[in-house]
């Protein structure tokens, strides 16, 4: 009966001391994720939400032509779009337009960083941009 308890005793530890050490990793990765997550909150404007799907090849045309069609194409969608996208858009369009009429961007640049809040997935490049429009 000895024995028995003993195997019991040496088992329940073994599983404890197992449980115990996943449950150690598990926090030390979430906290790695977090510790990572806020240098890749928006690399790339379309993982973004606020664009309906269907407008989706209508802006990468706009934005393929040129600073005068994706001021045509904002100017008819703007509507459609919600921020954050529509705040990436209006960057792209700022970055396109500095060529041709700087102070138009510089206009954009403006309203858009007058909206966006910190924790917007976007404040990354405004502040990136920052030092260029502002």
């Amino acid at each position: 009966m000895k024995v028995l308890i003993s195997i019991l005793i040496i088992v329940g530890f073994v599983y404890g001391l197992r449980s115990l050490v996943s449950y150690y990793h598990t926090v030390n990765k979430t906290d790695g994720e977090v510790a990572t997550q806020p240098a890749s909150r928006a690399q790339r404007g379309e993982d973004l939400a606020g664009l309906p799907p269907t407008f989706e090849a209508s802006l990468q045309e706009a934005q393929k032509a040129g600073a005068t069609a994706l001021k045509n194409w904002l100017n008819l969608y703007r509507s459609y779009a919600t921020d954050p996208r529509l705040a990436w858009i209006e960057l792209d369009y700022v970055v396109l337009a500095s060529q041709q009429d700087p102070k138009e961007a510089r206009n954009v640049f403006r309203s858009v960083k007058s909206r966006i809040s910190p924790s917007s997935p976007v404040y990354e490049r405004i502040k990136k941009l920052e030092k260029t429009y502002d």
